[in-house]
């Protein structure tokens, strides 16, 4: 799929497990291309959040949630912005649908579709990084907060979830680089690599 873009922009997915730091690093990654780089930022937060279905019909869910982001990318690409930042895109629902799949909360006819589409939108981004933190972590953070774990926060679907970030990590495609961040490490050595990384440090 090629989508026409106005001029030189650079999009970027942060993608990974729950509390894992995404969002922390979008926030400080706009300020930095706004404020300090001068830069046209637009920033896409997850669709999930928006999104007015019935969580129980997982396939329509998260179908929802995917088309909500790629027109969200699609209209962002055809302004002239200097970066694009997405909170869970295309990588994220493609690991998403790999562990619904795995929870048995997609048939396998709706997994394969699912995957080969979201797959064919992969080049609307151009580089993605990925937040990697165990079952474990993500739990033990978000009982920092809040008590309630529900569908995603259980150690149940998070080893599914984790394992789906590993295996896209071992098939990468090299035509969409992939940074992958050990998010056990202090949130700062983390914010130096994402900015080297981006040449802004």
């Amino acid at each position: 799929m090629r989508i026409s873009i106005l001029h030189h922009m650079i999009v970027i997915e942060l993608s990974g497990m729950p509390r894992a730091g995404k969002s922390s690093h979008m926030e400080i990654l706009e300020s930095r291309l706004k404020d300090k780089e001068g830069k046209l930022v637009r920033c896409i937060h997850e669709g999930i959040k928006f999104c007015p279905l019935d969580k129980r019909d997982v396939f329509a869910y998260t179908t929802w949630s995917f088309h909500y982001t790629a027109n969200a990318i699609m209209e962002a690409r055809s302004m002239p912005f200097d970066y694009i930042l997405i909170d869970r895109g295309i990588y994220d629902h493609l690991a998403f649908a790999v562990a619904y799949y795995a929870s048995d909360a997609l048939t396998e006819k709706q997994y394969i579709s699912q995957k080969n589409y979201f797959y064919a939108f992969k080049e609307l981004e151009h580089l993605v990084f990925t937040f990697l933190v165990s079952p474990e972590t993500s739990l033990e953070r978000r009982r920092k907060i809040h008590l309630y774990n529900g569908r995603v926060m259980n150690a149940s679907f998070l080893q599914k979830l984790s394992a789906a970030y590993h295996n896209i990590r071992e098939q990468a495609s090299s035509s969409i680089p992939h940074v992958f961040i050990d998010a056990e490490q202090p949130f700062e050595v983390n914010t130096e690599l994402i900015m080297r990384r981006l040449a802004l440090a």
